[in-house]
């Protein structure tokens, strides 16, 4: 994960949408100058990723030359000790948004975000050990091996 600093308050760091890294977490100015909601950034193939940190959404934006606010950084925390109903062998078609998963034969750890369907048509997901790269895959029929659930640990400055 890259070290990011944040400030808050009137001395919040002000970036173009597109300069915003992995990691970080942004806010849009509302009309009338204050924060709106947060968003934790994924990554950018073609389009920009993130997750609305309200409503557990991936989203997608086309806009990089917008201006936002970092707002504050997270980090990937994983459960291995999930319910039993979550360990499973399926297609990775199967994998629901918050699971972790590994491609059988492989060791990779694989944090699965959603399905896209703008720019390109597939299965997002996050290599765990290189968090600040994302994969799609349009592939929903390789079987892969579920291995438990993870959350994004949240950490915003203070205003």
């Amino acid at each position: 994960m890259p070290t990011v600093n944040i400030l808050g308050g009137a001395k919040a760091t002000t970036v173009t949408r597109s300069t915003v890294k992995p990691g970080q977490v942004f806010a849009m100015r509302t009309r009338n100058g204050k924060l709106g909601k947060n968003y934790a950034h994924i990554g950018t193939n073609g389009r920009m990723y993130s997750v609305n940190l309200e409503t557990g959404e991936l989203t997608s934006s086309g806009n990089n030359d917008r201006n936002v606010v970092i707002t504050g950084k997270y980090q990937y925390k994983v459960n291995r000790k999930p319910s039993p109903n979550v360990v499973r062998e399926c297609r990775r078609s199967e994998v629901r948004s918050g699971e972790v998963f590994h491609v059988n034969g492989k060791d990779t750890l694989y944090a699965h975000m959603g399905t896209i369907s703008r720019a390109l048509a597939g299965f997002l997901s996050v290599p765990l050990t290189r968090t600040q790269n994302h994969s799609v895959t349009r592939n929903g029929n390789s079987r892969v091996n579920v291995i438990g659930t993870f959350a994004l640990d949240v950490e915003l400055a203070k205003a």
